[in-house]
């Protein structure tokens, strides 16, 4: 696995992953500095996508949201289907909150929204 982050950051891969709800969650806060610790200059876009997703699946409005997030060079672009406008905007919100995200594109469909 190791192996296989090195490569993705070495090719300059993006990292894509899909919103899934589950009730198992890693803590979102493994890669988050602690008080007194420096910011990186940049975080690598795996963390970047990994906060994201962590970000998206702690949330109880996204529920039968369906997100496809895919992080370069600290942009996020986010894909896929929510329920509401409601569930987009704050996918939207959180990636945006997120350390290291420079710009977020939002892609998602939902009903009302064009």
């Amino acid at each position: 696995m190791f192996k296989l982050l090195i490569l993705l950051l070495l090719s300059g891969c993006s990292f894509i992953a899909t919103h899934q709800n589950t009730t198992q969650h890693k803590s979102s806060s493994e890669n988050t500095p602690r008080a007194g610790q420096s910011t990186p200059l940049f975080w690598p876009d795996q963390v970047i996508a990994r906060q994201v997703i962590a970000g998206i699946n702690h949330d109880p409005i996204m529920i039968d949201a369906h997100i496809i997030v895919s992080v370069k060079n600290g942009n996020v672009l986010l894909r896929g289907h929510c329920q509401s406008i409601r569930q987009a905007l704050d996918a939207d919100a959180i990636a945006g909150k997120v350390i290291g995200v420079k710009q977020v594109i939002d892609e998602i469909r939902a009903p009302g929204r064009s």
